[in-house]
């Protein structure tokens, strides 16, 4: 990272990350709403901030990427896994954020096309058609690689070019 600023923005980007954004307000709701919220934020606090500080001393006193930077610090022991078991984690959290994001893209073109309209009942309905679906679901998250590998591109040339003027 080029800045302090820049690592706490990617930090906080990827700690938030989908799940909190479409899952957090229903749980809210469904869970007591400010109760709820009161005690997630001290799960944060309890839980997140320092595993998410202990992450910032391993990656800048290894100076590595994840995997490497346990292999580093382990000095041979079996903790050089748990920099393998991050990388894993990743690739995981992006197969699940492949669906989602197909099924963003479903609704997004329905709501485009006009096909979203009705009652709950009616979205229920929808909702369920959409996701018992044989092949629906799979379509969509086909759909959504290559744009994620064609986003993937711009934001390295944007990066790049951006490096190259300064």
């Amino acid at each position: 990272m080029e800045s302090k600023l820049g690592m706490i923005l990617a930090t906080a980007g990827g700690a938030v990350g989908l799940g909190n954004v479409w899952r957090f307000p229903y749980m809210a709701g469904q869970n007591g709403g400010a109760a709820f919220i009161l005690i997630y934020v001290g799960c944060i606090l309890l839980l997140g901030l320092p595993c998410m500080i202990s992450e910032f001393i391993i990656g800048r006193h290894a100076a590595s990427n994840t995997a490497r930077a346990y292999t580093k610090l382990s000095n041979g022991t079996a903790w050089k896994w748990v920099g393998y078991l991050g990388v894993l984690t990743g690739f995981l959290i992006t197969g699940y954020y492949a669906v989602v994001a197909g099924w963003c893209l479903q609704y997004g073109t329905a709501s485009v096309l006009n096909h979203l309209h009705g009652t709950p009942d009616y979205f229920k309905s929808y909702f369920a058609d959409f996701s018992t679906n044989p092949w629906k679901p799979v379509l969509w998250t086909v759909m959504i690689l290559p744009s994620r590998i064609t986003l993937s591109f711009m934001v390295l040339g944007m990066v790049l070019s951006v490096r190259q003027r300064f």
